[in-house]
């Protein structure tokens, strides 16, 4: 669990190289690219703090999934050398699936897309004509394809240029010659055959598993998955006190620079700052979370509700989810509504709106995000008289920070059905046992998915999804699918409008358009 993890607090941590040290590699680096030795270098500082005996690195682990999605996220366990490893990569090294291998070299890093130079561009290319080069040592000719050049990936507090390389294995190679490739992850030597060992003393301290090869393999089936060692952890036990040590993000300092040495700088600590500061426990993980609870913003582990709550003792409680974007609300006025008429259902006072609005705001404010979503909870709290009101804010992945999701998944229907008569239709509850009964035996049936019908027989939804059909170039809905305990009765089964008022936005993902 995320919440297990305590990180050293931000005086702990110490740098393998100052400012000084740093200038001093960067003007060696230069003089190295000026001689045409080299064309390109990263240039990489090691972070490290001390950590209690008991640090977990699993708590760490989904302490970066939480602050810092990334689709290349893992632990791996090294007890026989006292070392364990927490990445949350985002950049791929080789996929294997077959005969056909993979690349995905990242090269240009900024807080936003336009903080991208020229530049980074042009290193991006670079890259990806070394990854060509040695892709085509082990690929059949002319399978080497580029099928995304520079393509633009958001991740949670910068972004990053990413590229594809694929190719077709040829006959006789495996993962013996796929493992040894000539240049190691994310590095650009020129010439391409021509490795000088001495630029890797430009940066004082070994390295570790940064920029190593961090995944699976399976050699029966000639698949696997290497990232990147980038956003990486390591917790050393080797020597006295546990250390976590990390080398979180490269500067480029080729030509031309970012504006000057500092400028290079820049790169290397806007991606720290996103790590490191997830293991500090910022909003990116847990500790330092805002939120409102009954009148004012509280941190989120020092938040407190009653176990009294009539919300936890007998669920009298509703909510609403809304999407923000950029410190935004999406449709807060509508939610607000049926927030409103869940709560008169439930006999519960009607909330204060102007309450709730600046509620969501300053959450907002102190929690930023691109995109993400409040969570708004209105309970019986201890009584009819004193109802509990909490708001909350997470992050949703950004589609570019993890795989899309398939293109198709396994759905079942369940026997138990929706009461279109009950007590509770039309109210958006908290009341969701039956979803997670339904869930279960989605699950044992190989499913992610479960749909309920209602009392006559007529499809209302699934646990977490709407159900609709597309006629003739048109989406229908249920207008409210009767018994739905998120809807209100609908006497037709299919109804493009009604008292729900939908809204249908779309997020484009990196696989398929999908709705939200």
């Amino acid at each position: 669990m995320p919440g297990r993890w305590r990180g050293p607090a931000v005086g702990d941590w110490t740098s393998s190289l100052d400012r000084a040290a740093y200038t001093a590699a960067v003007r060696r680096i230069r003089e190295h690219i000026a001689a045409g030795e080299v064309y390109q270098a990263n240039l990489c500082r090691v972070l490290s703090a001390p950590v209690p005996a008991d640090a977990d690195v699993d708590a760490l682990t989904a302490l970066l999934a939480r602050g810092n999605p990334a689709p290349y996220a893992g632990t791996i366990r090294l007890p026989g050398h006292g070392v364990e490893t927490a990445t949350a990569s985002p950049e791929l090294f080789l996929r294997r699936d077959g005969r056909v291998v993979e690349s995905g070299p990242i090269k240009g890093t900024g807080r936003t897309e336009a903080d991208l130079l020229e530049k980074d561009y042009a290193e991006n290319v670079m890259i990806v004509d070394l990854v060509r080069n040695d892709i085509g040592r082990v690929c059949a000719t002319g399978s080497v394809t580029v099928p995304d050049l520079c393509a633009v990936e958001k991740h949670p507090g910068l972004v990053h240029l990413v590229s594809t390389v694929r190719g077709e294995l040829r006959d006789g190679a495996g993962w013996p010659s796929c493992s040894a490739p000539p240049s190691r992850p994310g590095r650009s030597p020129a010439p391409q055959v021509q490795r000088p060992a001495d630029h890797r003393g430009a940066g004082d301290g070994a390295p570790g598993p940064y920029c190593g090869g961090i995944g699976w393999v399976d050699a029966d089936r000639g698949t696997g998955e290497l990232a990147v060692g980038i956003r990486t952890f390591w917790i050393d036990r080797t020597a006295g006190a546990p250390c976590c040590v990390s080398a979180p993000g490269p500067a480029s300092p080729g030509a031309p620079t970012r504006g000057g040495v500092a400028g290079d700088r820049t790169e290397g600590v806007a991606a720290a700052r996103g790590s490191v500061g997830g293991v500090r426990g910022e909003w990116r993980g847990t500790t330092d979370v805002k939120i409102w609870l009954d009148g004012g913003l509280q941190d989120i582990e020092a938040a407190r509700v009653s176990v009294f709550d009539h919300g936890l003792t007998v669920g009298d409680g509703i909510f609403e989810t809304v999407k923000a974007v950029d410190g935004r609300p999406f449709a807060l006025t509508r939610h607000l509504d049926r927030l409103t008429r869940s709560a008169r259902g439930l006999g519960l006072p009607d909330p204060d709106l102007d309450e709730v609005r600046r509620a969501c705001d300053a959450v907002l404010a102190a929690n930023p995000v691109p995109l993400g979503r409040l969570r708004i909870t209105y309970t019986g709290g201890h009584g009819p008289s004193a109802p509990t009101a909490a708001i909350t804010a997470r992050r949703w992945w950004s589609p570019s920070a993890r795989p899309p999701p398939p293109d198709s998944t396994a759905v079942v229907t369940v026997p138990w059905t929706r009461n279109e008569r009950g007590a509770l239709t039309g109210l958006k509850t908290t009341s969701y046992a039956e979803n997670v009964v339904a869930l279960a035996r989605a699950r044992e049936r190989g499913a992610s998915e479960a749909l309920f019908g209602n009392t006559v027989g007529q499809l209302c939804e699934g646990t977490g999804s709407n159900v609709f059909v597309v006629l003739d170039g048109e989406i229908h809905t249920r207008r409210s699918p009767p018994g739905a305990s998120r809807a209100s009765p609908a006497p037709s089964p299919w109804s493009g409008r009604g008292p729900r008022r939908p809204i249908c936005r779309w997020t484009c993902w990196s696989g398929p358009t999908r709705s939200s």
